[in-house]
């Protein structure tokens, strides 16, 4: 091949591939006009529903948006509602309390249980966590108060924890739990106090008028110095004789 024949093959391969390019970047901008008027025509079908239709859809958990399939929301509603613990001393009775709010927008009835007895972590029961109240009927945004007791015997060993949880359940709705912790206090691990003897005599602060300098020694009992008497006492004594 010629070097005439050569440029004009690549003047040709040069031509193709631009034309190419060109051809390809048409189609895409035809793709995303499509894509857009797509687009433009789901949301006009869906604003042309009725105000029905939406509600209904709405109490079913459904909602749609724009270029995206109506899937239902993830529950907002927490199963644990937390630990409340206290430490007590064997042979005390102690109270525990929580207030329970109606979050929902309907009123309902709340039933109360313990799922089990306190347990330590070798699985030992010990006793009943006592529920003064075990149904509860709120209005939205009230609130009851939870009353729980506890004895606590000589079943329950020290320095040991024991476990509970308490079930809030209302029909129609997903049980919730509260955890209880016992903790029992250990006899022989109080804080240690420090004994100790100071026999040291207390410094005075020297005078003026004082020519030596002496710390008086702590008086003890059976060892007391006799008095000293005053020139007016010495007086006195003279005159008697």
């Amino acid at each position: 091949m010629s070097r005439t024949q050569a440029f004009f093959q690549d003047r040709l391969d040069t031509s193709q591939i631009r034309t190419a390019t060109d051809n390809l970047q048409r189609l895409f901008s035809a793709s995303r006009d499509l894509l857009r008027t797509l687009g433009e025509l789901q949301d006009s079908a869906l604003s042309g529903l009725g105000i029905g239709m939406k509600q209904t859809l709405g109490s079913s958990g459904l909602k749609f948006s724009p270029g995206a399939c109506g899937e239902p929301a993830p529950p907002c509603c927490k199963t644990e509602l937390g630990t409340l613990s206290r430490s007590v001393h064997q042979g005390e009775r102690i109270i525990l309390t929580a207030r329970l709010r109606n979050d929902t927008n309907q009123e309902r009835t709340f039933q109360v249980e313990a799922t089990h007895p306190l347990r330590n972590s070798r699985g030992e029961n010990s006793g009943e966590l006592e529920l003064k109240d075990k149904m509860f009927t709120l209005e939205p945004g009230a609130i009851g108060l939870l009353i729980m007791r506890v004895d606590v015997t000589e079943k329950y060993r020290p320095c040991a924890a024991y476990h509970t949880r308490v079930k809030v359940s209302s029909p129609g709705c997903r049980p919730q739990y509260l955890n209880v912790v016992i903790d029992i206090e250990c006899e022989d691990q109080g804080p240690l106090l420090s004994l100790c003897c100071d026999d040291t005599p207390p410094v005075h602060r020297l005078r003026y008028y004082h020519h030596f300098y002496c710390n008086t020694p702590l008086r003890q009992v059976g060892n007391e110095r006799p008095a000293i008497k005053g020139n007016e006492e010495r007086a006195k004594e003279k005159a008697k004789k």
